[in-house]
């Protein structure tokens, strides 16, 4: 039978985000027949705000949205949770730790890690290597570390019959996985994580364990969730598998930004749902469907309006006949339940990556939002610094992602400015995937009257690009921290755009992730048609592999002609290096140590 649950921790009220995973979890166990559960995850004493929980469930009650048995708290719970640790304790896969945050620090210092990839401090395994020695560690508090470190399981020495058990449960390769709508999805836990903790030093159990030991026990079958908890997928199937407990289906749903780009949230100030009166409550429901791509409704009452989307989700996300339920009767839909957004196709045979059985197989019915993405949205924290940007130069740079047409005049208008029509006739330059923002500042410094529009999903590379713009004092360039392919799908017009940048994309290497480059047909005919005559397309890579297949792709689309064949016919189609293109530091590192780059240019005419 489907089993999910909605889990919110009582830090505050619900908020427009946390109500957006409540009726998507709700909405997807009733389309599915199945049962809906209300968990709250107080297990984080210091950060529970009293009387948070009960205005929770009264506001998920005034919203329509009634759990199928009574909470649970995990407060209550922490004997499961402890078990569950003994378990890891006793077979070597979680050992004690003494290190605080300034250790770690020193210690990726010492390593020549100058910089937490991603914004994250990686741990480096420091007590796990000192684990034989019982009195190390000064700092009188201890916690608990998950061992994810394949190398670390093989140095264990008791028990000896459960070492190689272990080193069949580390993260050595990437844990991969599919989500139900961001498809395709992998983490090199110990590379981008390191052992994680299970136990705090103040004695509280982190949410990593305690979420998949109560999974298992509620016997949760799908989790429906926010889009910002996917980074903590591949840990807690690490846990799953260690744990020997059954891994739930996944889909994580879009997220609520701040005025900023930032994740809505608690900690910024989002502000509690108003849900005293029904039309109040519904009123905060159809603006959740929307982030949902739900359509919108007529209905002026709470249950016929919760049915409704519940038919328009069954039409997105039903899965094939199964102990769930035959989902399949509902691969077409009326015209009135389709989705409001997006359409792409799903993969398959991704299920046999992760040996999923044939009933958890999503069918090839139309999703509301494209499956296969061309990144992996990592977890990051942004800096002092970066925070500093987004909130004192956020207001003026950032635009929020809309599902109609932007006005690129309005967009870049210069506040000081009265010259709009100026600002106006400027060119337009979609930049896609800007990583930290180094060459983006360059490239707006030496063309100065060109206007760019910079998309990028890394949190702590907008901060970054915030930065530089606060630095340089730079004002022709606007960011939308969201993916460019909905940028372009909803927010371009056709004939827009002057140019577009796309530098080291990120090359998806192995044959089987191919088809997650974001150098694809469909992709560059869209970018084609945005274009004007006379506009290019410029892409720059480091993987000749790549640089091939974008040749070929480009070559192919009608609209583009290459312009290096007459001008540079030596180097075979590629371009030589334009000079706005700036030589960064981690193309300088490729140079110095033999790689090659390569540029291609094309125009449409």
């Amino acid at each position: 039978m489907y089993r999910g649950r909605f889990a919110p921790s009582p830090t505050g009220p619900l908020h427009a985000g946390s109500l957006v995973a409540a009726l998507a979890s709700w909405l997807d166990a009733r389309a599915h027949g199945g049962q809906w559960l209300v968990r709250v995850e107080d297990v984080d004493a210091p950060r529970s705000v009293p009387g948070a929980t009960e205005r929770i469930l009264e506001q998920l009650q005034q919203c329509g949205l009634a759990p199928d048995a009574p909470p649970v708290l995990q407060s209550q719970r922490e004997a499961l949770y402890q078990a569950a640790l003994d378990n890891l304790v006793h077979r070597n896969l979680a050992y004690p730790c003494c290190c605080s945050r300034k250790d770690i620090a020193l210690a990726l210092l010492r390593q020549g890690e100058s910089r937490p990839r991603h914004g994250e401090l990686v741990y480096p395994g420091t007590c796990a290597r000192a684990i034989a020695s019982p009195g190390v560690g000064v700092h009188g508090r201890i916690a608990w570390r998950f061992r994810s470190h394949d190398g670390e399981v093989k140095r264990a020495t008791e028990p000896m019959e459960y070492a190689q058990a272990a080193t069949d449960l580390v993260a050595s390769v990437p844990t991969i996985w599919v989500d139900r709508r961001l498809g395709p999805q992998q983490q090199n836990v110990s590379h981008d994580v390191g052992d994680f903790v299970l136990k705090r030093a103040d004695g509280c159990f982190t949410y990593q364990l305690a979420v998949v030991v109560d999974d298992a026990a509620q016997g949760i079958t799908h989790v429906v969730r926010g889009e910002d908890l996917a980074d903590n997928t591949a840990r807690q199937m690490l846990l799953q598998r260690a744990l020997d407990l059954p891994t739930p289906r996944f889909l994580h749903t879009p997220l609520v930004m701040g005025p900023h780009g930032e994740k809505l949230s608690k900690q910024n100030g989002a502000k509690a749902i108003v849900t005293a009166s029904s039309a109040a409550a519904l009123a905060a429901l159809m603006e959740a469907a929307q982030v949902l791509g739900l359509p919108a409704t007529q209905q002026t009452d709470l249950s016929s309006a919760l049915a409704q989307w519940v038919a328009a989700w069954r039409c997105s996300y039903a899965l094939t006949p199964s102990r769930y339920g035959a989902a399949s009767r509902y691969t077409t839909c009326p015209d009135s339940l389709q989705p409001a957004v997006g359409v792409s196709s799903k993969d398959p045979s991704q299920s046999m990556i992760l040996n999923i059985p044939e009933v958890s197989r999503v069918t090839d019915v139309k999703p509301f939002m494209r499956t296969i993405k061309s990144f992996v949205k990592r977890a990051g924290r942004t800096t002092a610094a970066q925070a500093k940007a987004f909130e004192a130069l956020g207001p003026q740079f950032l635009l929020p992602y809309q599902q109609n047409a932007i006005d690129l005049v309005a967009a870049f208008a210069r506040p000081e400015s009265a010259k709009q029509e100026t600002d106006g006739a400027s060119p337009v330059v979609l930049e896609i995937g800007f990583g930290m923002g180094e060459a983006t500042a360059h490239i707006a410094q030496v063309l100065p009257d060109t206007h760019f529009l910079c998309c990028e999903v890394h949190e702590p590379g907008v901060g970054a690009l915030l930065k530089r713009i606060g630095e340089n004092n730079l004002t022709n360039i606007r960011i939308c921290a969201h993916d460019a392919v909905e940028v372009i799908d909803h927010m371009l017009p056709s004939e827009s755009l002057d140019g577009v940048h796309i530098f080291f994309p990120d090359p998806w290497h192995k044959t089987k992730h191919n088809k997650r480059r974001l150098i694809q047909s469909p992709l560059v005919a869209k970018l084609a048609h945005r274009l004007k005559w006379g506009g290019y397309l410029h892409c720059a890579t480091d993987w000749q592999p790549y640089a091939e297949q974008i040749l070929e792709v480009l070559t192919a689309e009608p609209l583009l002609r290459n312009c290096a064949l007459r001008s540079h016919p030596a180097l075979a189609g590629y371009a030589p290096k334009p000079h706005y293109r700036p030589l960064t530091k981690f193309e300088n590192r490729g140079i110095r140590l033999g790689h090659g780059v390569w540029d291609v240019v094309f125009e449409r005419g």
